[in-house]
C-alpha cells in the first residue's frame, strides 16, 4: 500500500474513533441527554410563549439579545429529546460543511482536528450553536457575494449578539451597509411577534449595559470566560475601562487593515464575554491562514500561528479549581492569548481572495 493511502486509511480510522467517542459522550442514541445551555434556552422560549419576560425568570439566565431566541423557537415545538437530537445533527453537519468549504482535499484531516478540539466538544456537550456560528464565519470569509456576506453577519448576530458590530465592516460600501441595517431591523421586527418591546428595554438596561460598565472581578480564575476583562482580572490588573479601550484599539486596527479575517478577530476580542465554546468560530481562520503560510513554513509568522493553534486546541481541566495566582491566571487565559496571537499574525498579512485548496 502506498504511503499516501496508508495515511488516508489511518486518518479515517482516527476520525471514526474521534467521532465514536464524541457521539458516545453526547448519548446520541439515547434520550438521556443533558445539553445544559440548549435545555435552558428551550425553557426560556417556553416562558416567552407563556408571555413571561425571559430576563426576569429565576430558573435560568441568558446574556443574549431577544433575537437570540429566534434560533430556538422552532425547537420548542418538539419534545425535548427530539429537539436535542435535531440540534446536534444540524451542528455536526455544519462542522463537516465547514471543512468541505475550506478544503475538499483536506476535509478528513480538518474534520478530525475540528471535532477532537475541546472547544468543539464543549460546545456540543453544552448544546451551543457554535458550529453554526463557525459555518457563518466561513461563509463570510470565503464568498464575495455581498448579500451572502450581509446575511452571514446578521445570522452571527442572531446566534451571538456581540457579532452585530461586525456590520461596521460594510461601512465602506454604503449600499451594502444599508442592506445590513435593513436585514437587522427585519429580524428585530420579526421578534415582536413573540417578544415585547419592554423586554428589549429590560435587556439593554439590565444585561447589555452592565456588561460594558462593570469592573467587578470573579474571585476564582473564571476559566470559562476568556474575554479581555476576565483576562485582566486573572492577572490582577485593575484599571477601570482598560478592556474597553484596548477593544476599541482592535477595531481601529481592523478598520485600517480592512481584511475580513481581521475584522472577525477584532469583533471577537471586542466582546465583553467570551465563553470557551465561542472559540470554535476561529477554526476557519486558522485553516485559511495555514493555507496562506504553507509556502513559508519556517517563518516567524508560521511559528506564531502554530503556537496560537496549540493554545486554541488544548485545555487544562484543573484550572477550574486552581487557586487564583498570577501564573495560573496567565495559563488560564490561553484561549485569549491564542486569539490575540492570531490577530497579530493576521494583521501582518495582506488580505487575499480565496483560492481553491
Amino acid at each position: 500500500m502506498r504511503v499516501a493511502n496508508r495515511f488516508v486509511v489511518s486518518l479515517f480510522i482516527l476520525h471514526v474513533i474521534v467521532m465514536g467517542i464524541l457521539i458516545s459522550r453526547l448519548h446520541f442514541f439515547s434520550g438521556s441527554r443533558n445539553l445544559q445551555d440548549f435545555d435552558s434556552y428551550i425553557q426560556l422560549v417556553g416562558s416567552i410563549r407563556a408571555g413571561q419576560n425571559p430576563y426576569s425568570t429565576n430558573s435560568t439566565a441568558t446574556l443574549g439579545a431577544p433575537s437570540t431566541f429566534l434560533l430556538y423557537l422552532p425547537f420548542s415545538f418538539l419534545k425535548l429529546p427530539s429537539a436535542q437530537l435535531t440540534f446536534l445533527i444540524i451542528n455536526i453537519a455544519a462542522g463537516y460543511l465547514i471543512c468541505l468549504l475550506l478544503s475538499k482535499k483536506w476535509i478528513l484531516l480538518s474534520a478530525t482536528i475540528l471535532f477532537s478540539a475541546f472547544v468543539t466538544r464543549f460546545s456540543l456537550l453544552m448544546g451551543q450553536p457554535a458550529l453554526l456560528g463557525a459555518l457563518l464565519v466561513t461563509v463570510f470569509l470565503l464568498f464575495e457575494n455581498q448579500t451572502l456576506s450581509v446575511l452571514s453577519v446578521v445570522g452571527l448576530g442572531i446566534l451571538k449578539t456581540f457579532f452585530f458590530p461586525l456590520g461596521i465592516f460594510f461601512l465602506s460600501k454604503p449600499k451594502v451597509f444599508i442592506q445590513f441595517i435593513f436585514f437587522s431591523l427585519l429580524i428585530t421586527v420579526l421578534t415582536f411577534a413573540f417578544m415585547k418591546i419592554s423586554w428589549y428595554e429590560y435587556f439593554v438596561r439590565n444585561t447589555f449595559i452592565p456588561l460594558f460598565s462593570t469592573n467587578s472581578c470573579a474571585s476564582n480564575l473564571d476559566y470559562y470566560n476568556q474575554s479581555l476583562r476576565s483576562t485582566l482580572c486573572r492577572l490582577h490588573i485593575a484599571f477601570p475601562y482598560l478592556s474597553s479601550l484596548v477593544s476599541l484599539l482592535f477595531i481601529a486596527v481592523a478598520f485600517l487593515k480592512k481584511g475580513k479575517k481581521l475584522w472577525v478577530l477584532a469583533i471577537f476580542l471586542f466582546s465583553p464575554v467570551l465563553w470557551q465554546h465561542y472559540f470554535v468560530m476561529l477554526f476557519p481562520i486558522y485553516v485559511l491562514i495555514f493555507f496562506e503560510l504553507r509556502k513559508n513554513v519556517f517563518s516567524l509568522r508560521t511559528a506564531a500561528c502554530v503556537l496560537s493553534f496549540i493554545l486554541w486546541y488544548i485545555q487544562f481541566p484543573y484550572l477550574q479549581i486552581a487557586p487564583h495566582t498570577f501564573w495560573n491566571g496567565v495559563l488560564a487565559s490561553h484561549y485569549y492569548w491564542a486569539a490575540l496571537l492570531l490577530f497579530f499574525v493576521t494583521a501582518r498579512m495582506k488580505p487575499r481572495r480565496r483560492r481553491d485548496q
